[in-house]
């Protein structure tokens, strides 16, 4: 599921969320539940996001948005708050 998840994300950012090992393994320790590499896994990882997404007000998205924007050194690239989530998930997952 890796790879269409990502191809999918690639196609609309705004609707689809990317996984690959890291992110599960950063969903098992916060969720305390394996996710599977099936359709009924990716539906657990978009509702996820959507309730990620709906702790947070518009306001904050966008401060949120803003903050990683204007990290970013190199090959500035304007991410959206799912992305800035999974580069969240990433990170953690690869410390695990």
């Amino acid at each position: 599921m890796s790879f269409p998840c990502k191809y999918l994300h690639f196609i609309n950012q705004d609707i689809f969320v990317p996984w690959d090992s890291y992110f599960k393994k950063a969903l098992k320790d916060l969720e305390g539940e394996k996710i599977e590499d099936t359709v009924e896994g990716y539906i657990k990882v978009l509702k996820l996001y959507k309730k990620i997404s709906e702790r947070f007000s518009k306001e904050e998205i966008k401060e949120i948005e803003d903050l990683d924007f204007n990290s970013i050194k190199m090959n500035k690239t304007k991410n959206n708050f799912i992305r800035i989530i999974d580069k969240i998930l990433w990170w953690h997952g690869k410390k695990l």
